[in-house]
């Protein structure tokens, strides 16, 4: 199910970017935008939690580093 929800969150998110280079300005683009980027992180995170111990070190600064972004994403 991990990797579904990665791929389909991913999926839509790039859609959505696509969609929002038509209109850049258009403000309900840029919250899909949002959403779907805050979406796809936050699958993305559920499925490190269940193999962070079986990955490289290089692959959790990675995952650490999208924390990072997911939260100026909210904060920002």
């Amino acid at each position: 199910m991990f990797e579904y929800g990665v791929e389909m969150s991913y999926n839509e998110m790039n859609d959505a970017i696509k969609e929002s280079l038509d209109d850049p300005f258009n403000k309900e683009l840029i919250k899909a935008v949002e959403y779907k980027v805050g979406t796809h992180l936050h699958w993305l995170f559920d499925y490190f939690e269940r193999v962070s111990n079986k990955m490289i070190i290089e692959d959790v600064n990675f995952f650490l580093g999208l924390k990072f972004a997911n939260n100026n994403l909210k904060h920002n």
